[in-house]
């Protein structure tokens, strides 16, 4: 298995918090090692952990070797990889293009937001033409929303739309590297973008639009960690709860 976790965002909403997020300390760990947390009951010795930030995070925060570090103490895998692109990137999906050099085209590959405690279930055997999609109960409007037809299949997924109550849960698996590959590359010539940024909702959604499979996944363990408020709620109730 492939882990992909993209780290080149500004992380305007944590400001106040940290200027990196991923290292932005929150209950005794970084927020990347909550990450790591949920992640480290599905992963095994053998995965490699790719991620991706900016070179002036690398330069200002030494992302490479401290996420190795962070790596190690919160999970088992065989081989980490931290890539750095020169600016940020329009949106996750295309950070997430920056890994292809390193990815086996034909292993399963897993995108993760870095900003995020989850846990969901992992099937035991995927499916190559399959993307995969942990959903949990959000009506806020303000995610990305999976949409299913009357045999309750998946059929589509849409940005800040509030199609669903089923929202992602901030992971996109592919049951091969290249499929994604060839999902990115469609979604950036259809130009469907929002505010300018092309996110992995785009790229699951192309995938769909030409035929793949797509299966909603059980979300079992998901707290944000992407803005102040979130962070406090998890500090007061999750991490405790967790610790305990």
């Amino acid at each position: 298995m492939q882990w992909v976790i993209p780290m080149a965002g500004l992380g305007t909403r944590t400001l106040a918090r940290g200027p990196f997020k991923p290292f932005i300390p929150v209950a005794g760990r970084p927020i990347v090692g909550w990450c790591l947390t949920g992640l480290a009951p599905m992963m095994k010795s053998g995965d490699r952990l790719v991620t991706v930030t900016t070179e002036a995070f690398d330069r200002d925060f030494d992302v490479c070797r401290t996420l190795a570090k962070i790596a190690v103490e919160f999970c088992d895998v065989l081989e980490v990889i931290t890539l750095t692109v020169p600016d940020v990137p329009a949106g996750p999906a295309n950070t997430v293009s920056a890994t292809f050099d390193h990815l086996d085209r034909e292993a399963p590959v897993f995108i993760v937001n870095s900003d995020q405690l989850i846990q969901f279930h992992l099937p035991q055997s995927l499916e190559a033409d399959t993307v995969y999609l942990p959903v949990y109960f959000n009506a806020t409007g303000k995610s990305s929303y999976v949409t299913f037809d009357q045999d309750h299949r998946v059929n589509g997924i849409v940005e800040k739309e509030l199609r669903s109550l089923h929202a992602s849960a901030g992971v996109y698996g592919f049951g091969r590297a290249d499929r994604l590959m060839q999902a990115l590359q469609a979604a950036g010539a259809a130009g469907g973008v929002h505010k300018g940024e092309l996110y992995l909702s785009h790229v699951a959604s192309a995938h769909i639009s030409a035929g793949g499979m797509a299966q909603a996944l059980r979300t079992f363990i998901k707290y944000d960690l992407g803005n102040v408020p979130e962070i406090e709620f998890f500090e007061r109730q999750g991490a405790p709860l967790l610790k305990g």
